[in-house]
């Protein structure tokens, strides 16, 4: 089994709360769609917990823009960004430091205590940015991909399922599913959803959650946010593919949305929509 973690966005309370819902699970490998950054307050512990707890992870159009700067983003992620490369942008006392150099001791992961800082800045600034501007765009495993956005721009192509109207593309749909076989994982959107072969969409709460995939179709399949939900439900998502059964499974994670509201709002100001639309799920 696998679990699939996408858009964690710096919140280190959701992704704590997701990391002891994996440990509850027989999972084999974690692997993570990118947008690691952003958003958020805690970029450099959540960078440390995906180096040290994810399999694999992908770069999301926030990661890039660390890298490279915000372009066409808007103001209030963009504020965040900015803010993001003062904290992680390798300071030079690290320059001359060829390899990563951290200290065992500060490393912490107390399950027990929903406010727990899994992770302690164990790595330093130059290997986490090491880390983040060398993330790879797109992976391919025998039977299924994963992408941040999409095959068509793996980091910046939003997929829309059908209930934003406006946004829905049926041809574009079309032309994504030509460029893959079997299943694609995406992120980006922040809507958990499948997009079926025969363009259906379907929503976690029309299945409970759960679907069995069927070998003879193509799926879309996002897994949802687990740092910033946008389907009006606040809680933290990602997903399970167990890989043996050939079915998913949406895990929807309550987590200390307070604390992560006073963290991004210390650092941003009280004005600082991201830090609002946590309680809202939007």
């Amino acid at each position: 089994m696998k679990a699939i973690i996408s858009d964690i966005h710096a919140n280190l309370e959701s992704l704590c709360a997701v990391i002891k819902d994996i440990e509850l699970y027989s999972v084999n490998e974690i692997l993570c769609l990118g947008d690691i950054v952003g958003y958020g307050a805690d970029p450099e512990a959540c960078t440390d917990i995906i180096m040290e707890k994810v399999d694999f992870s992908l770069m999301g159009n926030h990661d890039y823009a660390l890298i490279h700067g915000p372009s066409n983003f808007n103001p209030y992620a963009a504020d965040i960004i900015y803010k993001t490369t003062e904290k992680m942008y390798p300071k030079k006392m690290e320059e001359n430091c060829d390899t990563d150099c951290f200290e065992p001791d500060f490393y912490r992961c107390d399950h027990n205590n929903t406010n727990a800082k899994c992770i302690l800045l164990r790595h330093t600034d130059k290997y986490r940015w090491e880390f983040i501007k060398n993330l790879p765009e797109i992976k391919k495993y025998e039977y299924f991909t994963i992408v941040h956005g999409s095959p068509l721009n793996h980091i910046r192509d939003y997929v829309y399922p059908d209930v934003i109207e406006s946004l829905w593309n049926a041809d574009k749909i079309g032309a994504i599913l030509s460029k893959f076989d079997n299943l694609l994982f995406c992120g980006h959107t922040h809507i958990p959803c499948i997009i079926t072969s025969d363009y259906n969409c379907i929503y976690p709460n029309s299945c409970d959650y759960r679907y069995k995939l069927n070998p003879e179709k193509k799926y879309i399949i996002n897994t949802g946010s687990v740092g910033q939900p946008r389907d009006r439900d606040n809680r933290a998502c990602y997903l399970l593919f167990d890989d043996l059964y050939y079915s998913i499974e949406w895990r929807r994670i309550p987590y200390d949305i307070e604390t992560a509201k006073q963290k991004i709002t210390k650092m941003c100001g009280k004005d600082n929509w991201c830090s609002q639309r946590l309680l809202l799920g939007r």
